[in-house]
């Protein structure tokens, strides 16, 4: 497996969850009962499932990934990601929840 691979699944986890997070604003800013409200509460159950989707990809990719014992002991933090997303930073970042 690549790092480029990791990084991309990775990314798509990232944008699956501000997804969600946008589709859970949206709904919560709806008349509560409404028609919109339950197209969003069905988008929001979607997006969720595809977050967790991915991230068991993440994981299976991750736990398939044995690098060889040089590279284990050379590997920094963000060696697989460029170091390019950190928390609270980035174009569609927001603050945690």
């Amino acid at each position: 497996m690549t790092d480029d691979k990791l990084d991309g699944i990775s990314r798509r986890l990232l944008r699956g969850v501000e997804r969600l997070r946008n589709l859970e604003l949206r709904k919560r800013a709806a008349p509560r009962s409404s028609d919109e409200f339950h197209r969003l509460a069905e988008e929001v159950e979607t997006a969720s499932a595809n977050v967790f989707r991915v991230a068991r990809d993440e994981r299976q990719v991750g736990d398939e990934d044995s690098p060889a014992v040089a590279e284990q002991q050379e590997q920094e933090a963000a060696d697989w990601s460029d170091g390019e997303i950190r928390p609270g930073q980035g174009r569609n970042s927001s603050p945690p929840v």
